[in-house]
């Protein structure tokens, strides 16, 4: 003979065979007995102290309980909330589904909606699709108050009250989502040897890095004089040429060495950082410029790192900018601060959550600064994008020394 418990609106509901399962569980701590498993008969308590954890109920219903919340399975289309907070998707198949608290109950039309249960046993009822009745456990319990799409209601002692708004919708989990996994794949360049199949310097030796950026540097010899290797210190030395990718002047000897991301994974969508350390920062004299940068080819990329300002005659300390190049020339150009020659910096342009932003640390003064532009629309979904090193000297063919004591690229690539 099946027993029966109670119910404060009427009837008994048989406790037999089991009425649900635990289909899902993300970073769950439970209060007993550890995690449940296979069926979950009628009667079972589930206390979740932390995380989330997803029921199925065989009628079709889903419910997300979210820890802490002590939730009890009633019967295949019926539960009581003790404390906490849950979402239910009920199909149609399965209208009827309720949810019991203290203070009264929420029966589903066939939709999706939340409901919370405060410490003095009043509950919050928000809907997200569809129409659910609310009804109070005592006085108004023969009135069921109807709660649509974007209404929430209260359930307490003194009734049900109706509130036009959602407010709290936003604390309900309606789905678990799987977390996000990410792989690292990381390169560090420090120049202490010469490395086969790669960009060859003045004496031929492979510098370790494979690419440049498109359309430039295409009459650059392949033992490139620009480009020194010197493996005893850890130091690639590149020297300036005379050349503007704003107008894509004399591009052809531009010097713009890197990688290209798509050997670490990158697909269009992924979050990168390239980063270079620079010794010993160049005297640079008018609107000279180094640096990184990211883009696809010499007309369409952003780059950033120190420039002389225009208007500034002779030589002398360099401000920091970043700048993106859509069409050939630049646009919302950043300039900030002022960095004086010989000291030790690190550059680093990185793509974080898709946005971009260029970070200076200035290692002898300890300071650092950030910049950032309007986004460049122009780069999302790209995916063979370019990433490494420059030098120009735009108005004159006065060559600059840059010495480079390391050359990293990181990319975050989502784990399958």
């Amino acid at each position: 003979m099946a027993r029966a418990r109670a119910d404060p609106f009427g009837g008994a509901k048989p406790l037999g065979p089991d009425v649900a399962w635990l289909n899902n569980a993300q970073d769950c701590e439970w209060a007993e007995h550890g995690t449940p498993v296979g069926g979950l008969s009628p009667g079972k308590v589930l206390q979740l102290e932390k995380g989330l954890a997803e029921i199925c109920f065989p009628t079709g219903a889903v419910v997300v309980l979210q820890g802490p919340a002590t939730l009890e399975l009633l019967a295949p289309s019926s539960v009581r909330l003790v404390r906490g907070r849950l979402t239910a998707r009920v199909p149609e198949a399965a209208r009827g589904f309720e949810v019991l608290s203290q203070e009264g109950k929420v029966v589903d039309l066939g939709t999706e909606f939340g409901v919370s249960v405060a410490a003095d046993g009043s509950a919050q009822v928000v809907v997200f699709r569809g129409e659910v009745l609310a009804h109070a456990a005592g006085r108004g319990a023969a009135t069921p108050i109807s709660v649509r799409e974007q209404q929430s209601a209260r359930i307490g002692a003194e009734g049900v009250s109706l509130q036009p708004q959602n407010p709290g919708a936003a604390g309900f989990v309606r789905q678990i989502v799987p977390p996000v996994h990410f792989d690292l794949r990381s390169r560090s360049f420090d120049f202490r040897g010469a490395v086969g199949g790669t960009l060859l310097d003045k004496a031929g030796r492979g510098t370790g890095l494979t690419h440049r950026l498109p359309g430039t540097g295409k009459l650059l010899p392949a033992h490139d004089p620009n480009l020194v290797l010197a493996p005893a210190v850890g130091l690639l030395q590149l020297t300036t040429t005379e050349n503007d990718l704003n107008g894509q002047v004399k591009i052809d000897r531009g010097e713009y060495v890197g990688v290209r991301l798509s050997d670490f994974g990158f697909t269009g969508v992924e979050d990168f950082a390239v980063s270079a350390v620079i010794p010993n920062s160049p005297v640079l004299g008018e609107v000279d410029q180094l640096g990184l940068y990211a883009g696809v080819r010499s007309d369409r990329h952003i780059r950033g790192g120190l420039m002389r300002p225009g208007g500034n005659r002779g030589v002398g300390p360099s401000t920091q900018f970043f700048v993106g190049n859509n069409g050939g020339d630049d646009a919302n150009l950043h300039m900030v601060g002022v960095v004086a020659t010989g000291v030790d910096l690190v550059l680093q342009l990185e793509r974080v959550r898709g946005k971009y932003s260029l970070m200076i640390e200035n290692r002898t003064s300890g300071e650092s600064t950030a910049l950032t532009i309007r986004h460049p629309e122009f780069l999302d979904g790209e995916r063979d994008l370019y990433v490494g090193l420059f030098g120009a000297t735009p108005w004159r063919n006065i060559p600059r020394t840059i010495l480079v004591k390391e050359f990293k690229v990181n990319v975050w690539t989502r784990r399958n």
